[in-house]
Order: structure tokens, then sequence, then C-alpha cells
């Protein structure tokens, strides 16, 4: 008896994070494979870039930005590996003290909201 075993190795992908201090490498790479998993691995580079600024700002660290990179290669056993490297410059941490409310008489002012839309006409810092 014969047994043959054909082992198809998938392409290997990492990521780097260089620049980030309120994030960990962990962190950041969680919620890009999380994102990845719900846009059913159809993201690109540029997408997850902005994304990775998008959890800055849903933070309170504005003005984030987020440049890339990548590179191939090969490891040992000779499989296709792709790294990207990000390249975060955090943004400033804005901390708002008001917001005052024009024309929304039916919105609650309630100061936990994190977003009221296009209501909000002005913010005091």
């Amino acid at each position: 008896v014969t047994v043959r075993i054909n082992i198809d190795l998938k392409d290997r992908t990492n990521f780097e994070f260089r620049g980030n201090t309120i994030f960990s490498h962990q962190e950041l790479r969680n919620k890009i494979l999380e994102k990845i998993k719900n846009e059913f691995g159809k993201v690109d580079v540029q997408n997850l870039a902005n994304f990775i600024s998008d959890q800055y700002d849903d933070a309170g660290f504005y003005q984030t930005s987020v440049t890339y990179y990548h590179n191939q290669g090969t490891d040992l056993d000779k499989s296709l590996v792709t790294n990207y490297f990000f390249v975060i410059e955090e943004g400033i941490k804005i901390k708002i003290k008001k917001i005052i409310y024009k024309h929304a008489p039916s919105i609650k002012k309630d100061p936990n909201l994190d977003c009221v839309g296009d209501v909000v006409t002005r913010f005091k810092f």
C-alpha cells in the first residue's frame, strides 16, 4: 500500500506596525484580522490603512495618518510570504468640553452620545 499526501501550502501574509503607541501590535493585528474576516477576505491595503486611522479616530486621536508599503519573499519552505508594513503617525488627543446643538429639538442633549451626525454645529475644546 502506497499513500500519497499532497500538501498545498497557502501563501502567508504578515502585518507589521511602526509608530504605534496607543494600540499594541497585537491589538492592531486582531482588529485587522477581524476586518478581513468581516469582509470575507476582500479588502485592499488602502482600506486597511483607512481602517487603522478610523480606529484612532474612534479612540479620540484625530489626524492620525497611516502609510504602508509591502514586500514579498519566500520562507525556508519556498512558500510565498507577503509582509505589509503600516507606518502610523499618531494624531493628537482632543477632549470635547461642550457640544452645542442647533435645530435639533428631538435629540436629547446627552453628553454620553458618541456621534450625533449632522446636527452638531460646533464643538468647544
